[in-house]
């Protein structure tokens, strides 16, 4: 009777081990997503002008913006650049006296060629995004654009992420231009 208890309490413990031993670690359960790494908010630091070898020639920091990734693929970017709406925001809105002639629904003194380059000088959408992590490509679908002309377009775009910075440049070989952004933490 005792030795029976003995196999018995080794068959449970060798039953218990293999089952044990088969039960996949959350190591090889865990995977991690493609296209992870370019998930939260991202803020726009510079823009770069490129040679076609992708060196440098010119630096704007002068620009600020944020790009949002969410995991359900959704995008929402608002880009500007600080440079070319200085002047006109600091003579025309609030004329340098402190005093704004209107914002918003209100009325403004803007010229024509102002009114261009403050709209030029911003680059704002939402839409939704699809990651191609192995060609490093995303491309944009706008759902929602500051210029009405542009809802539905499509942009493409060249993406890297290193570390807390994230490059886009346009897969048009032609354009040469980068923007830079940092991970908000």
């Amino acid at each position: 009777m005792v030795l029976n208890d003995q196999m018995m309490k080794l068959t449970i413990l060798l039953f218990i081990m293999i089952l044990l031993g088969c039960t996949p670690s959350k190591k090889n359960t865990e995977s991690v997503s493609p296209g992870k790494e370019i998930i939260g908010t991202w803020k726009y630091i510079e823009d770069q002008l490129l040679d076609a070898q992708n060196n440098i020639l010119a630096r704007d920091n002068k620009v600020d913006g944020l790009l949002i990734y969410t995991p359900e693929g959704k995008v929402s970017m608002q880009f500007y650049w600080r440079g070319v709406r200085e002047p006109i925001l600091n003579d025309t809105i609030m004329n340098k006296n402190g005093k704004s002639t209107g914002l918003g629904m209100g009325s403004n003194t803007w010229s024509l060629e102002e009114t261009r380059k403050l709209i030029d000088s911003y680059k704002a959408y939402f839409g939704n995004y699809a990651y191609d992590p192995e060609h490093h490509v995303i491309t944009h679908t706008s759902l929602g654009n500051i210029r009405p002309e542009k809802e539905g377009a499509e942009y493409s775009r060249n993406i890297f992420v290193r570390n807390d910075t994230l490059l886009l440049s346009n897969i048009n070989p032609q354009e040469h231009w980068r923007a830079v952004c940092i991970k908000v933490k």
